[in-house]
């Protein structure tokens, strides 16, 4: 979950930037932006938790959740909105930038 919430918002935000930015004069500021954006929304959107939505401040132990169906990420209110500003910006987008 994690991973889908890093990679969209980085193409989302690779999209915004080079549209912002002029794409052949700053292809630095572009890629930099891109990360930061990415890990950000990854690191706040999302949270470790037990399958079952148990809430325990014990995450990263052995055993913590071997009784509420395993580990998994889930996500909060950022990341729900990250992930459907990246889905509008990527699908509002006219194709022809998308292929620079």
């Amino acid at each position: 979950m994690r991973l889908m919430l890093f990679l969209l918002c980085g193409f989302a935000g690779a999209i915004l930037l080079a549209k912002l930015l002029n794409l052949d004069k700053r292809p630095k500021w572009i890629l930099g932006g891109t990360f930061v954006i990415a890990c950000g929304f990854a690191a706040l959107g999302a949270y470790e938790g037990c399958a079952d939505k148990w809430n325990t401040t014990k995450i990263g132990r052995h055993g913590n959740c071997s009784y509420h169906r395993r580990l998994k990420t889930h996500l909060n209110i950022y990341g729900w909105c990250g992930l459907a500003a990246s889905l509008l910006v990527i699908v509002a987008t006219p194709t022809d930038l998308r292929k620079k």
